[in-house]
């Protein structure tokens, strides 16, 4: 919907109060994701989607290892892929993308990335929040990447106002942030928000403990609810489930800190 002139000033004037916080909070902006071609963030930023960065990034280890470049990629089966990318959930249809993606780049663009935004969105497997990534680390062009963290953000400071759809945040987005602060603010929402994450964690690690009838100490439980916020992602990824929202992200942790907990005590007994 169209904002007057006067809150759309007064939320340019927001943006750039959020951008000069965050700066200072976070310097050193950048990708979660570890790459070290533009191949593989490809690769990567369609197996984060509902899966942690710090998940992606133990998983790809063993597909680059294995498949250490587009080529060899592209000569995988979807099966093959599929059994190394499990744990990050949805793996067949993520298998499935990825083998197509890679033989595109193959076929039509010589084993390397495309440069224009719109060559990307053509790629299988990448959407907007994927293009937008790779033009602004890879290309360093100005990009707006609304993934969960920054449309959960934008929507709690008012950046944006009740509006959940990622295009639509982004397009709202392009209208008040500088362009070339755009790539940096998402990676710094992505940093905030791992702190956040911590938080669940500790949280989950208490409750699981209360479920758990846990004669550990608090602070044990602490931090085995903040283990336990791997580990319950990363069971859900080996069925096939993942979880989105507040609600869904506590209930993954607190699975994974009872199982914790129960592995803490035989190990520890």
């Amino acid at each position: 919907k169209n904002i007057s002139a006067e809150d759309l000033t007064a939320k340019k004037e927001l943006a750039l109060e959020v951008i000069r916080r965050l700066k200072a909070e976070y310097p050193d902006a950048g990708c979660t994701l570890d790459y070290d071609h533009a191949w593989q963030l490809l690769v990567s930023v369609r197996l984060a989607a509902q899966c942690t960065d710090a998940r992606v990034n133990i998983v790809v280890q063993d597909l680059f290892a294995k498949y250490p470049s587009v080529a060899a990629l592209a000569e995988a089966e979807p099966e093959d892929i599929e059994a190394i990318v499990k744990p990050c959930g949805l793996g067949r249809s993520k298998a499935r993308d990825i083998s197509a993606c890679m033989r595109m780049l193959r076929d039509k663009y010589d084993c390397k990335v495309p440069t224009t935004f719109e060559e990307l969105l053509a790629l299988p497997g990448v959407g907007r929040k994927s293009a937008n990534l790779i033009m602004g680390d890879v290309f360093g062009k100005p990009a707006i990447v609304t993934d969960t963290h920054c449309i959960r953000l934008c929507n709690k400071i008012g950046l944006v106002d009740g509006i959940k759809e990622p295009q639509k945040v982004e397009m709202a987005l392009w209208k008040i942030v500088p362009p070339e602060e755009g790539s940096d603010l998402c990676h710094r929402f992505v940093m905030f928000s791992f702190i956040f994450s911590l938080l669940i964690g500790a949280l989950a690690g208490s409750i699981a403990g209360r479920i758990m009838g846990s004669e550990t100490s608090a602070l044990r439980n602490i931090v085995l609810g903040i283990l336990g916020s791997f580990v319950g992602g990363i069971l859900f990824g080996l069925v096939g489930l993942s979880a989105t929202g507040l609600v869904g992200e506590i209930i993954v942790s607190v699975i994974g800190a009872c199982v914790c907990i129960w592995a803490g005590r035989k190990l520890f007994r």
